[in-house]
């Protein structure tokens, strides 16, 4: 498949309209995979969509204790770690995991906060195209040989 800024999809006989994704030297068929080819679309208009802030989720709607086990975790990486003397809510902020969009003003948690940090009801409650894919490879190192759906946050 060529680079480009837009979407190319392929016509193949007796399979229909395929979608592709181009991951390095392969092309990996996504069809049917309304996640990656939601991905798909937003990396193509240059949405970052780790940045889209949900302005109703709150402090309240995160795990606190993965947010001390954050703070133990970079202690045991340096033992002055600047997390050490910060609030919650400053950590978020310093790990830009609480942002603000500047061409809209909303100011707040953001999908990589929720997906980090968030309470398994308030991370299942964001878009499903926004559910990571663990990816395994068994067999071809190069290609994955089957995924699954992340049904938690990415720190447990």
């Amino acid at each position: 498949m060529p680079r480009s800024s837009i979407v190319h999809t392929l016509v193949v006989k007796k399979k229909g309209k395929r979608v592709y994704k181009r991951v390095g030297e392969s092309d990996l068929d996504i069809t049917g995979r309304d996640n990656l080819i939601a991905d798909l679309y937003l990396n193509k208009k240059g949405v970052s969509s780790e940045n889209k802030i949900y302005q109703h989720c709150n402090l309240d709607d995160l795990d606190r204790e993965l947010s001390d086990r954050a703070v133990k975790m970079a202690r045991l990486q340096q033992s002055n770690h600047i997390w050490l003397s910060m609030s919650h809510e400053e950590i978020l902020r310093s790990a830009k995991l609480y942002s603000k969009d500047f061409q809209t003003g909303e100011e707040g948690i953001n999908l990589a906060g929720i997906l980090l940090f968030g309470k398994d009801d308030t991370r299942g409650s964001v878009p499903s195209y926004y559910r990571p894919d663990l990816i395994f490879r068994r067999t071809n190192l190069d290609r994955y040989d089957e995924s699954d759906t992340v049904c938690t946050n990415l720190i447990r």
